[in-house]
């Protein structure tokens, strides 16, 4: 049974000289699922809201349509229960289409396989934008892909998404070398029949063999002088009329300047000793002991609330009780809503100006993030919201610093910035602590994990994993879950339980 029918869409902004999208065609049958990818601002989002609207003549859906947007002003609860409830509410109307923008952007590990466990569950038809490589990795029957002016739209999941464009990008490569070596061919023979042509004309034959004569079936200078110059001639035309195929642009090396790595080699940037991580008289992490080798890549998990943000916020302002810092090391501190931006400078003036590094990486990274060269010089306050976010984060990474803090600094980035930034810190010669709640990224770049758990920093590849309190969650998490979807409820048990499950 059809689900969703697209047919000719087109979708142009009332003052914008060109179309932000056109979608020639899509259909989605019942119980299909779908997922949207493609760089930020291309119009990922506006078709879900069209989707939603459902007032668009090019536009057929058959069934009752469920739809959670992408949210970015939370109220007083944090983002992922925001998230988490707003999905539930959408779920709770029995949707027979459900319609999710980023579901997974704001949620912890926990709530991410919640999520997962839920959208495996759901029996109708299920689109989704996302950017989470571990979303994009659940069973998904067609992939809808934006960047380009066309939307293109592939029949299979993100795993043989990946795979086709690998494959198209190494046949693109090969094309290009073919290319390349064809033209050089050519090229070789024009300066040959061209040099020829200047023997002949000075009368210097000696170096013109029989087999020239003969192929040209004359023994005069100025005819063999002239069918050489014509043959070089015509070689060139040739050259003129190839057509280069598409190639896929390669990343080129990052190459660091001195962040005093050498020198740090072998040293302790941060040792923690026995702190304590405290909000009021609420106990986030008890007795942390923490060791960072200078150049290690460091990732932090745990759920939300948990103390994350709040463990960098107190190391970073507290040099003693049982913190110490190297003192050669300069921090960079980035987090969403930390603004260190002057409005009036440019993108590459509030970037660059505070950098030692060299500015073809500048330019790289700033490319990886999304900003073409046209926008390096727009100044800073004419940007948007996440853009300047994404300003700021380069700020920070090209920064003189050699110990970079990153707080969630994959939120809201496409797919294409995320591998930028992976890419960035894979090479960083300095050393990173980070907290981030994408699965796929982390295990990317860290070379190392703590979480926090029961109150503790732990390393889980040493410590066992505590079955019977992850059992006891997710118990607890449930019964919040059937709670909150009971509209006779009471308010103040389920303030309670989550109450417990934070406690634990």
């Amino acid at each position: 049974m059809l689900a969703i029918q697209i047919n000719q869409l087109t979708y142009q902004f009332p003052d914008a000289a060109e179309p932000l999208f056109s979608l020639p065609h899509l259909t989605v049958n019942s119980r299909e699922r779908v997922a949207i990818i493609g760089p930020n601002g291309t119009g990922k989002s506006t078709l879900l809201k069209l989707l939603a609207a459902n007032a668009d003549s090019r536009i057929t859906e058959h069934g009752k349509i469920g739809y959670v947007p992408q949210l970015k002003d939370f109220s007083s609860e944090s983002g992922g229960e925001q998230v988490k409830r707003e999905i539930f509410d959408a779920l709770g109307e029995q949707p027979e289409i459900l319609l999710l923008d980023e579901p997974s952007a704001n949620l912890d590990l926990l709530n991410q396989h919640w999520l997962a466990r839920e959208l495996g569950r759901f029996a109708g038809t299920l689109v989704v934008v996302s950017h989470d490589e571990t979303l994009l990795a659940q069973p998904f029957d067609q992939i809808v892909v934006f960047g380009g002016p066309t939307v293109t739209v592939f029949t299979g999941d993100y795993a043989a998404y990946r795979q086709a464009e690998a494959t198209k990008a190494a046949h693109a490569e090969a094309a290009y070398h073919d290319y390349v070596e064809k033209k050089k061919a050519l090229e070789v023979q024009v300066q040959k029949r061209l040099q020829q042509a200047h023997r002949l004309k000075k009368g210097n034959t000696r170096k013109l063999s029989a087999s020239d004569r003969k192929s040209f079936g004359m023994t005069s200078h100025d005819k063999l002088e002239k069918k050489k110059a014509s043959t070089a001639m015509a070689l060139a035309r040739r050259i003129d009329r190839m057509v280069p195929p598409d190639r896929v642009e390669k990343e080129a090396p990052l190459h660091f300047q001195d962040l005093n790595a050498p020198q740090l080699a072998g040293h302790t940037m941060l040792r923690v000793n026995g702190w304590t991580v405290m909000r009021g008289k609420k106990m986030l992490i008890q007795n942390i002991q923490l060791k960072i080798p200078a150049g290690q890549r460091v990732a932090i998990t745990g759920p939300n609330q948990a103390g994350k943000t709040s463990f960098f916020q107190d190391v970073l302002s507290r040099p003693d009780h049982g913190v110490w810092w190297n003192p050669l090391t300069r921090v960079g501190y980035f987090a969403q809503d930390l603004d260190t931006l002057d409005r009036q400078q440019t993108v590459m003036q509030n970037v660059a100006g505070h950098s030692y590094q060299d500015v073809h990486l500048i330019r790289n990274l700033l490319a990886g993030l999304g900003f073409p060269p046209a926008q390096w010089d727009q100044s800073a306050g004419t940007l948007s919201g996440g853009e300047q976010v994404k300003v700021n984060l380069a700020r920070v990474l090209v920064g003189d610093y050699n110990l970079l803090m990153l707080d969630e600094p994959t939120n809201y980035l496409d797919l294409n910035a995320i591998e930028a930034l992976a890419a960035f810190l894979e090479n960083y010669p300095g050393t990173l602590l980070l907290i981030s709640h994408d699965q796929a990224f982390v295990k990317r770049v860290a070379q190392q994990t703590y979480t926090i758990r029961d109150q503790r920093l732990v390393d889980p590849a040493r410590t066992a994993p505590v079955h019977l309190t992850d059992e006891k969650k997710l118990l607890l998490q449930h019964q919040i879950d059937t709670l909150v979807m009971d509209p006779d409820a009471d308010i103040a048990e389920i303030r309670a339980l989550r109450r417990q499950l934070a406690d634990r």
